[in-house]
C-alpha cells in the first residue's frame, strides 16, 4: 500500500501516509511530484525530501499473519455477548425486498420451520455452563438473548418458554437482557409480557405510507396502518416503554430522505437507523426487481442532515467517520487494547472472530456466527439435547477461508477499513476490492464534503 495523493473539488491537495496513518495538506506541485513518482529521484523539492526523510512516503502492507485460534474462540464463547434464536421462519408479511425472497440467493437453501424448546434449552444450558470457566471476565456484563424470524412474535409461546427458562438459570454473575426485531404487527397483542421483561425492541418500519408500501401483509394489503395502530396503542398505554423502541428503515426507490426523517421525528419522536438494500446477484430469479428498488440515499437539507440525532444515519457522514476513525492515528473506537497494540487487525477482511459479537441458532438448530451468513455450512448443530460444536474445526475453517482471501486483501487499499464479512464473497475475490486509483477517488469525494472539518489528531 503506497502513499496516496488526492485533490478535493475545491482544489485542495492532500497526502495520505499509510505508515503514519495521517493526512497531510500539501501544495499542488508537491502532490504532482509524488503522484508522478518524482520523489524517488534526487531532483525532488525540499518539501518532498522532508516528507520522504520523515517516512511519510513509505509503503505499508498489513502482515495478515495472525491465526484465529481455538483458545480465542473458546474465550469468546465463555464471554458470549449475545445469543440469537430464530424461533420461526414463518412471517406474516411478504416484503418484496426481503433477503429471503427470490431476489437473493444467499438463503436459497434455508430450512423452514420453527425452533423447538429442547434446542433452545440445550443452548442456554451450554452457555450457562461456560460462564463458570475461569476465563469468564464478563461478570456483571448482561447476556443478551434475542429473538429473530420470520416474525418472532408468531411463535410467542416459545419466546415465553425461553424467557422463563433463562430466568431460572445462573450465568455466574451475568443477568439476562432480552431483545427482538419485529414487524410490530403483533406488538400490542403481547405488550404486557414484553414490558414486564424489559425487552429491547427494534421495529422494522420504512417511513410514511409510500415508503413503507413494499411491506405487505400475506393477503397483499399494506401493513402500514396495522403497525401505526399498534405503535399508537403502545404509546398510549406504555409511554415509557414506547420511548425505548428503536426503528430500522430500509431505503428503497420509494424513499425520500427528508420525508423519511420528517415522518419519524413528527410521528415517532426519534430517528431510525437506515439500511440500504442488500446487493443481489444476476443469478437470482428477481435480480432485476432488487436492482429497480435500489436507490442511493440523497442528502437532506441542513436542518435534517446536521440534526445530532440523525447525523450518523446519513451514509456520507457515516462513511466519513468510519474511514477517518480507522485510517488515522490517535483515534480509538474500542477498548484499551488499542493503546497498547498497534496491530489489532491480525487477519484480512472485516470479519469477526467467531462468537465475538453473537451466536446464532437457526430454526433447525444450526449454529452460525450471525444471522446474516449463508446457512449451507453451519459451524455446529444443536441436536439430541446437546450442542455439537467442534472448536478446532471452526478455527480451521476460518483460517482456511482467510488464507484464500489474504492475497487479495494485501493489495487492497481498504485493508485497514474493510467491512466485508469473510463469508460474503467467493473466497478468492472481493466485490469491494479497492485499488490505489479508486481509493484516491474515494478520499477525494469524502474530503470534498465542505461541511465536515478534517482534523489531524497527530
Amino acid at each position: 500500500m503506497d502513499c496516496v495523493t488526492f485533490t478535493t473539488e475545491s482544489g485542495n491537495h492532500y497526502l495520505f501516509s499509510p505508515t503514519k496513518k495521517t493526512f497531510v495538506p500539501v501544495p499542488k506541485s508537491v502532490s504532482e511530484e509524488i503522484e508522478n513518482g518524482e520523489f524517488i529521484t534526487a531532483n525532488c523539492s525540499d518539501i518532498v525530501t522532508t516528507l520522504k526523510n520523515c517516512g511519510y512516503l513509505d509503503s505499508s502492507q498489513a502482515k495478515f499473519d495472525g491465526k484465529i485460534t481455538k483458545e480465542m474462540i473458546e474465550s469468546n464463547l465463555v464471554n458470549l455477548p449475545q445469543v440469537v434464536f430464530e424461533v420461526t421462519s414463518v412471517c406474516n408479511l411478504r416484503c418484496e425486498y426481503c433477503c429471503y425472497s427470490s431476489g437473493y440467493q444467499t438463503f436459497a437453501n434455508r430450512e423452514h420451520g420453527s425452533l423447538t424448546f429442547g434446542k433452545a434449552k440445550a443452548m442456554l444450558d451450554y452457555i450457562s455452563s461456560l460462564t463458570y470457566d475461569e476465563r469468564n471476565s464478563s461478570q456483571n456484563v448482561p447476556l443478551v438473548i434475542s429473538f429473530y424470524g420470520g416474525e418472532p412474535l408468531l411463535n410467542f409461546p416459545l419466546i415465553r418458554k425461553i424467557v422463563d427458562y433463562a430466568h431460572s438459570l445462573h450465568f455466574n454473575g451475568r443477568s439476562c437482557h432480552f431483545s427482538m426485531t419485529t414487524n410490530a404487527t403483533h406488538l400490542y397483542e403481547h405488550i404486557d409480557f414484553l414490558y414486564e421483561n424489559d425487552f429491547h425492541i427494534l421495529v422494522s418500519l420504512d417511513g410514511n405510507r409510500r415508503a413503507d408500501s413494499y411491506r405487505r401483509l400475506y393477503n397483499g394489503k399494506e401493513s402500514f396502518d396495522v403497525v401505526l395502530s399498534n405503535l399508537e396503542k403502545v404509546k398510549r398505554e406504555y409511554p415509557d416503554f414506547f420511548n425505548t423502541l428503536r426503528y430500522n428503515a430500509v431505503f428503497t426507490d420509494k424513499s425520500n430522505t427528508e420525508e423519511l426523517f420528517t415522518f419519524f421525528l413528527d410521528k415517532i419522536g426519534k430517528a431510525p437507523t437506515i439500511s440500504m438494500l442488500h446487493e443481489s446477484v444476476e443469478e437470482a430469479a428477481d435480480y432485476e426487481m432488487i436492482k429497480r428498488m435500489t436507490k442511493k440515499m440523497e442528502m437532506p437539507n441542513d436542518d435534517i442532515a446536521f440534526n445530532p440525532n440523525i447525523f450518523l444515519e446519513i451514509p456520507l457522514h457515516k462513511k466519513i467517520v468510519d474511514v477517518l476513525t480507522k485510517l488515522l492515528n490517535g483515534v480509538h473506537t474500542h477498548d484499551i487494547d488499542n493503546f497498547i497494540n498497534e496491530d489489532i487487525r491480525l487477519y484480512p477482511t472485516g470479519t469477526c472472530v467467531p462468537f465475538s459479537k453473537r451466536l446464532f441458532v437457526s430454526n433447525d438448530g444450526s449454529i452460525l456466527p450471525c444471522e446474516k451468513v449463508c446457512r449451507d455450512k453451519p459451524l455446529g448443530k444443536v441436536k439430541n439435547g446437546q450442542v455439537d460444536l467442534d472448536i478446532e474445526k471452526v478455527a480451521s475453517r476460518f483460517n482456511n477461508a482467510i488464507a484464500k482471501i489474504a492475497p487479495v486483501c494485501k493489495n487492497c487499499y481498504l485493508q485497514l477499513n474493510c467491512n466485508q464479512c469473510l463469508f460474503m464473497h467467493n473466497g478468492h475475490s472481493c466485490k469491494n476490492f479497492t485499488d490505489k486509483k479508486k481509493f484516491s477517488t474515494m478520499l477525494s469525494e469524502l474530503f470534498s464534503f465542505e461541511n465536515v472539518c478534517i482534523v489531524n489528531s497527530r
